[in-house]
């Protein structure tokens, strides 16, 4: 079993996989040790209970789009 850092630390070893965005949802309570390490190493960190899962949903979708569009660009 992987909790999401050791996923995105495993991911991040792989230069394979560097490039691949991440956006990270949570509804852990980060302490700020933890949020910068994610915010090193991912696009975005969204604290699940922050918004209602439509809110959360449209912002993810949103978040992704414009990863799309700059990697186009």
């Amino acid at each position: 079993v992987m909790d999401g850092f050791a996923f995105l630390h495993h991911v991040q070893e792989d230069n394979r996989h560097t490039h691949i965005p991440t956006i990270v949802a949570t509804a852990r309570s980060l302490n700020e040790k933890e949020r910068r390490e994610l915010q090193a190493v991912t696009e975005r960190v969204i604290q699940k209970g922050s918004y209602s899962r439509e809110k959360l949903l449209d912002t993810i979708c949103e978040q992704a789009k414009s990863l799309i569009s700059h990697s186009k660009g």
